[in-house]
């Protein structure tokens, strides 16, 4: 499976209708060719691509009834989050894999999600680069492929690999650290080899979350000897990594890290805390599912400064479902006010 390049130039034409400047009809019989061939994640990743080329088109609608057709696909064939994961390709034993790898494909869009302008920008500029990773190669350039993205617990480093992944319309494979750290010395340099192996037969997102739990500093005096060794090994499998797959590391301490990752990867994304804004941007998103009082949203995003992103959701959905079992249809700003108030208790002060 690759990814196949689409125009980057919005010309305000449905893409299904024509008038790109791309030879669709090359386009359109990878699409058949990959139907008949019984690759199903290829061809989903294609019909997603034209849906996210709908939407940068202002063909919102068009682009939402081709993502639900994908998705009601998958359901029918088994291959949705929770069911039948994602094939891996790769000489490694199966069993081995199943214990590296958590495989699967995400739903989420970046519509899902509020982020800064900066952070948003690096991640469309990523989803861009991959998409049309064929232009790129044409001129002599290479996409990002390898990305750190670092900032505090719950501000959407884990959930932007789900959309980057959904984005690209590839699966996401989670690395299981407990599997990749192995109590027997050597085995975690090769395990990661069997991850980085399977890159280049399964296309895909793999992200490894927590990553300063192997990417701490070289000389760290809390360092044992094999974790240095694990990390030499990533640093020369990230900088010979040149396939299609994109490769994210997450971490909330990016300050414990090797000063050595950063210049390995092609960008460091940072996930700041929202501010009142941005809060007040999520408060719009998540309560626009649910019926509630009017309510100064500006004066709950100003409670709620200080929560992540996470701990503003959590404090939202606890607010609904205490509305729900009250037997009632609307929810009460006290009811929201209560719930921010209780969950930023939660938040343990920084020193």
């Amino acid at each position: 499976m690759k990814w196949i390049p689409m125009p980057e130039k919005n010309t305000g034409r449905s893409l299904l209708s024509g008038g790109s400047s791309m030879a669709h009809s090359d386009f359109l019989k990878a699409m058949i060719r990959a139907h008949l061939d019984g690759e199903g994640g290829t061809f989903r990743q294609l019909a997603l691509q034209v849906a996210a080329k709908e939407a940068s088109a202002g063909h919102s609608r068009l682009a939402q009834e081709i993502r639900d057709l994908v998705d009601n696909a998958a359901l029918t064939s088994g291959q949705q989050a929770g069911r039948v994961p994602p094939a891996i390709k790769t000489s490694i034993p199966r069993a081995n894999v199943a214990e590296l790898l958590h495989a699967f494909y995400p739903r989420e869009h970046m519509t899902d999600m509020v982020l800064s302008s900066h952070t948003r920008e690096s991640l469309e500029r990523a989803i861009s680069e991959c998409r049309n990773r064929g232009v790129l190669e044409a001129h002599g350039l290479q996409p990002r492929s390898k990305l750190l993205l670092v900032g505090p617990a719950g501000c959407g480093k884990t959930m932007s690999a789900r959309v980057l992944a959904s984005e690209l319309g590839c699966p996401l494979f989670e690395v299981k650290l407990e599997g990749l750290i192995s109590r027997f010395l050597g085995e975690t340099s090769v395990h990661l080899k069997s991850i980085f192996d399977a890159m280049n037969h399964s296309t895909g997102v793999y992200l490894f979350d927590e990553f300063d739990s192997i990417g701490t500093a070289r000389g760290d005096h809390t360092d044992v000897g094999e974790i240095r060794r694990v990390l030499s090994t990533f640093l020369i499998l990230l900088e010979s990594h040149r396939g299609p797959s994109l490769v994210l590391a997450a971490t909330n301490y990016d300050k414990s890290l090797d000063a050595a990752l950063f210049r390995r990867f092609d960008d460091v994304i940072d996930f700041p805390m929202p501010d009142r804004a941005n809060i007040r941007l999520l408060l719009d998103l998540r309560l626009s599912h649910h019926e509630h009082e009017p309510m100064n949203l500006n004066a709950v995003a100003r409670e709620a400064v200080g929560m992540s992103y996470a701990e503003v959701t959590k404090a939202i959905l606890e607010a609904v479902k205490g509305t729900v079992l009250a037997d009632n249809r609307v929810l009460p700003l006290d009811t929201l006010r209560k719930s921010i108030r209780s969950r930023k208790a939660m938040v343990p002060a920084k020193p």
